[in-house]
C-alpha cells in the first residue's frame, strides 16, 4: 500500500477536504465467519436456558389481542401501527395460536438482531478486539435479552431498526450510485418502513433517517473524490427513498388493517360515529336522526367520546348519586329522556317536530327515574375547587314545584355552529350532526367531562363529570349518538352518515394517536406521567413483567453497559470542547485523522441515540424501560465507536480498560440472570442486588 493509499485525508483549496477509504472497512472482516457462528451458538445456549411462565404476561396482551382481532375481524385499535400484529397473525396461521411457539418466533427475531449488530460493527471498520468487546456488551445486555423473549412488538421493532442501520451504514461504504449502492439504499428504506410501521416511536427513527441524510451530505460535500452534482444526487435519492418507501409500507399496513377489521369490536367506543357506522353490527343503523321531546337519547362527550352515565351508587363526600363518563355504549344506564321543562303546557309542543335550538330542556335518567341536576352546595369528588359544581341525579327534584328548585334541573342547549356538521343541525337538534354545550342557568355553569378517573364504588375507572363556569370550549361539547322515541312511526327515516373512506379512517386514527401520545387532554390540567429519560439512562428503575409463585420476570438492563454509554457521551463532549478551545483557522496543515474518523463513524450513532431518546420527554402516555431500547442500541454502537477511538489513541491502555470492564459486565449479567429466567433464587440474594431505591424490590417477595 502506497503512502497515498494509507492516508485517507487530503486538503482542498479553501478548507480541509476529507476522503475516508471506506472500502477498507468493508473488506477488513468480509471473510470473518467465526464470530457470527460464535454469536449464534451463544444466543442458542441462552435461549435454551431461558424459561417464561406458562401464563400470558400482561405485556403480551396487546399483541395477542391484535392477533385475535385480525382472526375474528373485530375492530381493535392499539398504540402501535398494525404491522407486527398482521405479521404474527400470518405466522399464527402456520404455527397456531400457541403463545410458546410465537415466543420462539420472537426469539428468532432477537437472534437476527444480534447477527445484524455484529454486521454493523464490521461495516464500521472497528478492529477485531473492539468488535469482540462490542459483541460482549450486546450479548450480555440484560434488557435486550429479556425483551426478545417476551411476545411484544419490541423484538420485531428492534430487528427492523438494526436491519435499517446495517443497510444504511453499508450503503455509505459502496461506490456511490452503482448497482450495489442502490440495492443497499433500497434495503435500508424497506427496513426503515418496516420499523416505522411497527411502533409509534418509529416516527423518531424516520426523522433520524432524514438527519442522517443531511449528515451524509455534509461529509460527501467535503470529499474530493465525489463531485458536487453526485453529492446532491445521493442526498435527494436517499431522502426520496426514505420518505416514499416507508410511507408506502405504512399506508399498506393500515389498508390491510381496515380491510380485515370490519366488525364492531373492543375499540368500538373510541371511534367517531361515522367510523362506527362503517362497521358491521353498529348501534347507529336504526337510530332516528331528529331528536324530539320524549326521545330516549345517549349523550356523548365530544372530546373523549365517552357517554354521560349514572347509576344507583353514591359519592362518599356528598352522598349524591354518581354521574360519570363511561366508555361503553352498550349500557342501559347511559340513557336519558329529553323532556320539556316543568310549568310549560306540553300541549303547545308537537312531538312530531324537532327540538329547536337554543331550547330549555330537562334530562331524566331512565334507569333510576331521576333528573339530572347541578348541586351547587357540593363539590365534585376530585375537582373540588370553589368554582366547580357537582353533577348528580335526584328523584326528588321532579316532584318539587318551586321555581327556584326547577332551575336546578333545567338546561339550555347551546349549539356550536363551528362544530355542527350541517346547516340544519345548527337550527334543530339532530343525532351526531348537532354539537352543543349543556348550560345550567341557575348555577351559570357548563357540563364538562374531565380526564380524572374516579376510584369509589361502581364509578371506579370512570371519568369525572363536573359543571364549571368558564370551561375549555371543546371539553364542554356534547352530541347525541343514539335516539329512539315511542311516538316515531316505524317507517320514519333512519340516520344516514357519510361513507367513511380509507383516508377518513386513517386520518381519524392518526389524529387520535397523536393526541393521545403528544397532546393529552386539552384544556384541563391533569398530572402527566413522569417520563424521565435520566432514570432510563442511569437505569434507576426497571419494569416488572411478571410476579408469580415460581419466580419473577424483571426487566433490568446491564448497569455497567448503561453507564458506559453515559461515559462515552461525556468523552465525546469533552473532545468537542477541546477541539473548540484549540481551533486554529490559520493552520491549514493541522488535522487529526483519528478524531475525524471517530466523528465520521460515531456521531451518526450519537445523533440516533439522542433523536430516539429526547422526544420521549414530550410523550403523554406512561413509558417504561423497554421504551429506551431503541436508543440503547444506538448508544451501544456509539460506545463501541468511542472505544475504537480510544484504541487508536492508545492501544494498550484501551486493552487494559477492556480487561477491567468486561468482568464487571459479565458479573452484572449473571448476578441478575435468575430474575430474568425465573431461576432458583433466595429472598436475601435478591434483596442485596436491589441496590437502587427505585428498583422494584417487591419482586424479591416471590422468593420469600
Amino acid at each position: 500500500m502506497t503512502q497515498k493509499e494509507k492516508s485517507d485525508i487530503v486538503k482542498g483549496p479553501f478548507r480541509k477536504f476529507v476522503h475516508l477509504n471506506t472500502q477498507i472497512f468493508e473488506s477488513r472482516f468480509s471473510s470473518d465467519k467465526l464470530s457470527s457462528i460464535g454469536i449464534l451458538t451463544l444466543c442458542l445456549i441462552r435461549i435454551y436456558n431461558y424459561k417464561l411462565p406458562d401464563v400470558i404476561l400482561p405485556s403480551e396482551i396487546e399483541l395477542i389481542d391484535s392477533v385475535n382481532a385480525y382472526n375474528s375481524g373485530e375492530y381493535l385499535e392499539t398504540e402501535n401501527p398494525p404491522l407486527v400484529g398482521l405479521l404474527f397473525t400470518a405466522i399464527s396461521h402456520v404455527l397456531g395460536n400457541d403463545v410458546v411457539k410465537l415466543r420462539l418466533v420472537n426469539e428468532l427475531f432477537g437472534l437476527m438482531s444480534f447477527l445484524l449488530l455484529d454486521k454493523i460493527l464490521k461495516y464500521n471498520g472497528v478492529s477485531p478486539i473492539v468488535s469482540n468487546f462490542g459483541m460482549i456488551m450486546i450479548l450480555l445486555e440484560n434488557s435486550l435479552f429479556t425483551q426478545f423473549q417476551i411476545l411484544t412488538t419490541d423484538a420485531t421493532y428492534l430487528m427492523f431498526i438494526t436491519f435499517f442501520i446495517a443497510n444504511n451504514k453499508l450503503s455509505k461504504l459502496k461506490v456511490i450510485t452503482n448497482k450495489s449502492w442502490f440495492t443497499q439504499t433500497l434495503l435500508a428504506s424497506i427496513g426503515l418502513g418496516l420499523a416505522f410501521s411497527s411502533h409509534w416511536s418509529g416516527i423518531f427513527l424516520l426523522f433520524y433517517s432524514f438527519a442522517s441524510c443531511i449528515l451524509e451530505l455534509w461529509y460527501n460535500s467535503a470529499d474530493l473524490t465525489i463531485s458536487i452534482r453526485r453529492t446532491w444526487y445521493v442526498f435527494y435519492t436517499k431522502l426520496a427513498c426514505y420518505m416514499i418507501i416507508p410511507i408506502t409500507i405504512y399506508l399498506s399496513t393500515y389498508y390491510a388493517n381496515f380491510s380485515l377489521l370490519t366488525k364492531a369490536g373492543e375499540s368500538y367506543n373510541q371511534l367517531s360515529p361515522e367510523f362506527q357506522y362503517s362497521l358491521q353490527n353498529n348501534h347507529l343503523n336504526n337510530t332516528f336522526p331528529n331528536v324530539k321531546f320524549g326521545s330516549s337519547i345517549m349523550l356523548r362527550h365530544y372530546q373523549t367520546g365517552k357517554y354521560l352515565h349514572s347509576h344507583p351508587d353514591y359519592y362518599t363526600g356528598s352522598g349524591r348519586q354518581q354521574v360519570t363518563l363511561l366508555d361503553n355504549y352498550n349500557d342501559g344506564s347511559n340513557i336519558f329522556e329529553i323532556l320539556t321543562i316543568r310549568g310549560v303546557d306540553k300541549n303547545l309542543f308537537d312531538y312530531n317536530r324537532s327540538i329547536g335550538v337554543p331550547w330549555r330542556v330537562e334530562l331524566l335518567h331512565v334507569d333510576t327515574n331521576s333528573s339530572l341536576v347541578i348541586d351547587g352546595d357540593h363539590k365534585p369528588p376530585i375537582s373540588d375547587q370553589e368554582y366547580n359544581k357537582l353533577v348528580t341525579t335526584d328523584t326528588n327534584y321532579k316532584d318539587i314545584p318551586e321555581e327556584n328548585q326547577k332551575s336546578k334541573q333545567q338546561f339550555q342547549i347551546k349549539i356550536s355552529g363551528k362544530y355542527c356538521k350541517t346547516d340544519e343541525s345548527k337550527r334543530s337538534l339532530q343525532v351526531v350532526n348537532s354539537v352543543f354545550q349543556i348550560y345550567n342557568e341557575r348555577e351559570s355553569c357548563y357540563l364538562l367531562g374531565t380526564p380524572l378517573v374516579l376510584s369509589e364504588g361502581f364509578s371506579t375507572g370512570q371519568n369525572e363529570v363536573i359543571c364549571i363556569t368558564e370551561p375549555n370550549y371543546e371539553s364542554s361539547l356534547w352530541y347525541i349518538d343514539w335516539n329512539t322515541n315511542g311516538n316515531f312511526p316505524e317507517d320514519d327515516e333512519r340516520i344516514s352518515l357519510k361513507e367513511y373512506t380509507f383516508w377518513d379512517k386513517l386520518s381519524e386514527v392518526l389524529m387520535r394517536k397523536t393526541k393521545k401520545l403528544f397532546v393529552g387532554f386539552l384544556g384541563y390540567n391533569v398530572e402527566t406521567h413522569d417520563n424521565s429519560i435520566k432514570s432510563w439512562m442511569f437505569i434507576s428503575k426497571g419494569f416488572t413483567h411478571y410476579m408469580g409463585e415460581n419466580g419473577a420476570v424483571y426487566l433490568l438492563g446491564n448497569f455497567i453497559t448503561y453507564h458506559l454509554i453515559i461515559a462515552s457521551i461525556i468523552i465525546y463532549g469533552l473532545l468537542k470542547i477541546y477541539e473548540f478551545c484549540t481551533f486554529s483557522p490559520f493552520n491549514e496543515n493541522e488535522i487529526n485523522e483519528v478524531n475525524y474518523r471517530y466523528e465520521f463513524e460515531g456521531f451518526d450513532y450519537l445523533l440516533g441515540y439522542l433523536m430516539m431518546l429526547i422526544p420521549m420527554t414530550f410523550v403523554k402516555i406512561e413509558l417504561h424501560l423497554f421504551n429506551y431500547l431503541p436508543s440503547l442500541i444506538f448508544g451501544i454502537l456509539f460506545t463501541i465507536q468511542t472505544y475504537q477511538w480510544l484504541f487508536e489513541k492508545s492501544k494498550y491502555l484501551t486493552i487494559a480498560i477492556g480487561i477491567i470492564v468486561i468482568p464487571f459486565i459479565i458479573l452484572a449479567y449473571y448476578k441478575f440472570l435468575p430474575v430474568m429466567i425465573m431461576g432458583e433464587w433466595t429472598f436475601e440474594k435478591c434483596s442485596k442486588l436491589m441496590i437502587s431505591p427505585s428498583w422494584n424490590s417487591e419482586v424479591c417477595e416471590v422468593y420469600n
